[in-house]
This record gives C-alpha cells, sequence and structure tokens, in this order.
C-alpha cells in the first residue's frame, strides 16, 4: 500500500512539473513568435512615387528578414529606366502615400545600368525594424532624369 500511495504521489509530482516547466519555457520567450519574415515588397513603378513620374520602368524586391539578429537581407531587381541608376534607398516611415527621408542607403552595383539587379544586407535598429514590419517603408531608384526616385515600392515582410 505504501508503494502504491508513493508511486501515486510520484505521478502527480512529475505531471505538476512538466507543466510548470512548459509554463516557464513560454515565459523565457518560446512562445511560437515568429522570427524570420519574408519580404515580398511590391512592385515598383513611376505611378508609386510622390509626386508620380511617369515611366515604364519596374522593379521588385524579394529577401527576408530576421528580428532576432535585426539583419534585412534583399534583392532588388528593375528594368527600364530612363538611364543608369544615380541612388537607392530605403525610405522610412511612410504609409503608399506620403514621401519620407532616407532610412538605409543602398549600395549601387559595379556598373549601375538601366536595367539590373542589387543584392544586399543591412542591420536594422529596433526602430527602424518597428517600421519595416508595419509596412512604413518604401525602396526607391533614382536616375539623372528623376533626381527624387523614379519607381517606388513598398517593402512588405510576412
Amino acid at each position: 500500500m505504501l508503494f502504491k500511495n508513493i508511486g501515486r504521489a510520484f505521478l502527480l509530482l512529475t505531471t505538476i512539473s512538466g507543466v510548470a516547466l512548459t509554463s516557464c519555457q513560454e515565459d523565457l520567450g518560446d512562445d511560437g513568435k515568429q522570427t524570420t519574415y519574408t519580404i515580398a515588397g511590391e512592385d515598383a513603378n513611376g505611378a508609386k512615387e510622390r509626386p508620380p513620374v511617369t515611366t515604364s520602368a519596374t522593379g521588385t524586391i524579394s529577401g527576408t528578414y530576421n528580428e532576432t539578429t535585426n539583419t534585412l537581407n534583399y534583392t532588388i531587381n528593375w528594368t527600364g529606366l530612363s538611364g543608369p541608376v544615380t541612388n537607392m534607398h530605403f525610405h522610412g516611415p511612410a504609409d503608399r502615400n506620403t514621401a519620407a527621408g532616407v532610412a538605409v542607403g543602398i549600395p549601387l552595383p559595379t556598373n549601375p545600368a538601366a536595367s539590373g539587379s542589387v543584392t544586399g544586407t543591412a542591420t536594422l535598429t529596433d526602430q527602424q525594424e518597428m517600421e519595416l514590419l508595419n509596412e512604413l517603408w518604401y525602396y526607391n531608384i533614382h536616375t539623372a532624369l528623376n533626381p527624387g526616385g523614379e519607381i517606388r515600392g513598398q517593402v512588405v515582410a510576412r
């Protein structure tokens, strides 16, 4: 009888300990929170510039953002610009209808052209991360004919 009671007590104690351990792990951050986001972005074009620009050029962005390391990895492609790229930036904070200052510069490719691509990495601050994850950043590609930006697209992280 004594062994039976000890066995039941042990089983009960083991069950309670397992529940407590699981609860503590959740408090320590093992809560299933997403840490890596896919950067899909919106296609860039002149109509999304502020003010809008008449151009047939387009652009796309893809990549990832890791909120544990605050690292943004991106690839931007563009085609049909009025001339070679003269500057590229991430801007924010701004919604789709607002212009904003430069948040992070994008290094130009070795041979800037009217069509091309660039791949890069940027480490963001906590404020920049919040803006990025709330879709308050856009990417902007500038040319000599359109120094304020020829094409623009909002950055979307999912």
